[in-house]
């Protein structure tokens, strides 16, 4: 088999049958199907339009246009009994209708393809409540710190003063740029519908990549002592997914303990923790939840740590958080290697119980693999990483690196930028 390096490069694992079909229609979209186990179906609808096509000034507009093209294909949608959400992220936007199996897949990719045009004015108005109350958390604050005044730093929800002042006019201008599709059919490959759409045109927006994602280390902190807990994201420019580390990176947040205790209250030990980071949180009563993230983009990745600490322990959960990032690079065993694959395995099978989140999945392979990525295959990917890969990677891009870092709530024992940027470094080999 190939290695995991070789394999994330040529979007392909030797030896593993793909269970992913992906062919183009007439028009140029590209359609990707898989077969899906259960009652229900998803179709879904992909476009290279993102938000890192916005500035400050129209910050917001397609998030606001994925939910009122939500909202359109719904109406559609509901008389199928299904249920249609929208999105709009920094590399494009998507739509995914959810319907019942029985000869109404194809009915739902019909009320998609009606909904990809541009909505009308009132519709854009009405759809900005629910992107307001929508806003991100401090995992979206760190990229503004991560990519300051470039197009990835922006929030891909907008602002509540971004939203307030951007107009369907706004929207207009940004859809009328050139996009490329790709069709999802998850339980379902009917999707004969999306050939109705424009041509792909060979005069795609052309991005300035370097200009989009510069990274740059800074911090943001925001004092409000009314909150219970200490909320901070650090994070760090990381290798894209389709790069040679990039199965190492997809592994490397179930190495430290993705997800336990995540979104908890709890100071106490998790049950069968299985990462040192959350276990040195835990048994100092340091933080409420931790949950390191990998965010890979087209241009760009980060990877980072999103904890919640006491007021009085916010220094020492920045302290054991930095230690364990460090340690990446010099002290993981092979014991934490296998269960940190374990863990994966059963993330991803949670992950993708529902055929909407496959075709979510799948949407992204293509814009970030150039090809789509079935489950199985990713395991492949991720079972064939070895423990040197996931040093390399740490010393690369950890060990003595800038960050980005925001915070909010009681912060006053936060450390300030160059005690956490020297706490990147293993001052002891």
């Amino acid at each position: 088999m190939l290695s995991a390096k070789a394999a994330l490069r040529t979007g392909r694992a030797a030896g593993v049958r793909t269970l992913v079909t992906s062919s183009d229609l007439p028009n140029g979209v590209n359609a990707v199907s898989t077969a899906f186990n259960g009652p229900v179906a998803s179709v879904a609808l992909f476009s290279d339009l993102g938000t890192r096509s916005e500035t400050p000034a129209t910050n917001g507009a397609l998030a606001v246009v994925a939910q009122a093209r939500a909202a359109a294909a719904g109406a559609a949608v509901a008389k199928l009994g299904g249920a249609v959400t929208g999105a709009a992220t920094r590399d494009g936007s998507s739509l995914v209708a959810t319907v019942l199996k029985r000869a109404r897949a194809p009915g739902g990719a019909r009320a998609l393809r009606g909904a990809a045009e541009a909505p009308s004015a009132a519709a854009f108005e009405a759809a900005k409540a629910s992107v307001l109350a929508a806003q991100g958390g401090m995992v979206e604050e760190v990229h503004g710190c991560a990519y300051l005044e470039a197009p990835y730093g922006l929030p891909a929800n907008g602002t509540a003063a971004s939203l307030a002042n951007v107009t369907h006019t706004d929207a207009a201008a940004l859809l009328a740029a050139p996009t490329a599709y790709t069709a999802v059919g998850v339980g379902c490959d009917d999707l004969a519908a999306f050939g109705a759409l424009p041509a792909a045109s060979a005069g795609l927006v052309a991005f300035d990549d370097g200009a989009a994602a510069i990274f740059t280390g800074s911090d943001k902190k925001t004092s409000y002592d009314g909150l219970p807990l200490a909320e901070l994201a650090v994070a760090y420019e990381f290798p894209l997914l389709s790069s040679e580390f990039g199965a190492a990176a997809t592994l490397l947040p179930s190495v430290l303990g993705a997800g336990a205790n995540a979104g908890g209250a709890s100071l106490k030990e998790p049950y069968n923790a299985h990462g040192k980071l959350v276990r040195d949180l835990a048994e100092q009563g340091a933080a409420a939840f931790v949950a390191p993230f990998y965010a890979p983009y087209a241009d760009t990745a980060l990877f980072g740590v999103h904890l919640a600490a006491p007021d009085v322990r916010v220094e020492d959960a920045v302290w054991y958080t930095m230690n364990n990032l460090v340690r990446l690079s010099f002290g993981v065993t092979d014991a934490e290697l296998a269960r940190a694959k374990l863990a994966y395995k059963a993330e991803l099978g949670a992950s993708i119980a529902s055929p909407a989140a496959v075709a979510a999945m799948l949407g992204a392979h293509v814009k970030l693999l150039g090809a789509p990525l079935a489950p199985n295959e990713l395991l492949a990917m991720v079972e064939d990483v070895e423990l040197d890969e996931i040093k390399a990677l740490a010393y690369e891009h950890l060990h003595d690196c800038d960050h980005a870092l925001a915070a909010v709530g009681p912060v006053h024992e936060l450390p300030d930028y160059n005690y956490v940027r020297t706490a990147s470094y293993n001052h002891h080999s």
